[in-house]
């Protein structure tokens, strides 16, 4: 991965709502839950914060990278922690995912607050409300193996320096009616995996 080769050995590096995924990489690890534990039981030991990522303990421009795995879709007030982010951290790496992936994947439909896209000519993040357009079909394993396929459809990475601009528009956007072939779907393949005939990764 192209933004590891970003991190020098001297940085200061965080990893924000990393659950017991942090990158190998980080010496700081963040996330809301408790995972204390988990961090001080590893070869090597991180250091381990509990707290709200959108309200850090953390000095300004404490860290000289921070990682940002699958989270900015979670959170309720994106422009509080990506302000936050970019007071504690010089810069950065950015991963959630496309609207497809978004779409295609089983649990994102209420755990996802929004779909987040990047305006490559205006050069910043753009936020809409959450909307479920086709019905979820696959589960977060199957995702994974289909992710090694088809990196660029699934997930957006974007590396940011000194500043993160971006924009929240809270227009809802109305799903347009979908075939019928798309509701039947999620059936077929609930059906499939009751008869293991669909492998399961």
């Amino acid at each position: 991965m192209h933004a590891k080769s970003l991190i020098k050995e001297t940085d200061r590096v965080i990893d924000l709502g990393c659950k017991k995924e942090a990158w190998p990489e980080s010496d700081t690890v963040v996330d809301i839950d408790d995972y204390s534990e988990y961090y001080k039981s590893i070869n090597p030991p991180k250091k381990f914060i509990q707290a709200d990522a959108c309200n850090t303990p953390f000095e300004d421009d404490e860290f000289d990278f921070s990682i940002c795995s699958h989270i900015i879709e979670h959170i309720i007030t994106p422009a509080e922690f990506l302000n936050e982010l970019s007071r504690i951290s010089k810069s950065g790496y950015i991963e959630f995912p496309t609207l497809l992936g978004d779409n295609l994947i089983r649990g994102n439909e209420t755990e996802h607050k929004w779909f987040v896209t990047v305006d490559d000519v205006a050069g910043k993040l753009i936020f809409t409300p959450k909307v479920q357009i086709i019905p979820a079909i696959f589960t977060a394993r199957e995702a994974g193996f289909l992710e090694e396929i088809f990196p660029n459809n699934l997930t957006t990475a974007i590396y940011w320096e000194g500043k993160i601009d971006f924009e929240i528009n809270h227009d809802v956007v109305t799903p347009p009616e979908i075939p019928k072939f798309w509701k039947v779907l999620p059936k077929m393949a609930k059906i499939l995996r009751l008869l293991k005939l669909h492998k399961s990764y």
